[in-house]
């Protein structure tokens, strides 16, 4: 399932670490619309400063369309991503996203 993969303006309305090298960003519509829903597997892509474009899992409620959450890892051996994720977002952060998109949903066994 292909779900809402237009691009939108997002804002980080809550930045936390929640575990060593790893940072948790909320993100919203900047307009305060409703962001596009997402099933277990789906992911947003990123567009980071300097104009990389990264793809993280969406995790957290799948039905709450008010927000999305990432986690994300430090990878000190990547190709910056993780570290403008780490560096560069905080709370009020704007940045564009792409998405979401699902290429592994989940299958009734």
């Amino acid at each position: 399932m292909e779900q809402g993969s237009g691009a939108r303006e997002v804002v980080v309305v809550e930045r936390c670490t929640v575990a060593d090298g790893i940072v948790s960003l909320v993100l919203a519509d900047v307009t305060g619309a409703p962001l596009p829903g997402w099933e277990p597997g789906a992911h947003v892509g990123l567009v980071l400063p300097g104009g990389l474009v990264r793809q993280y899992s969406l995790c957290g409620r799948p039905g709450d369309a008010g927000t999305w959450r990432i986690a994300v890892l430090r990878e000190p051996g990547g190709r910056g991503g993780s570290a403008a994720v780490h560096d560069a977002m905080a709370e009020g952060s704007r940045l564009p996203t792409r998405g979401p998109r699902n290429h592994f949903p989940l299958h009734d066994a």
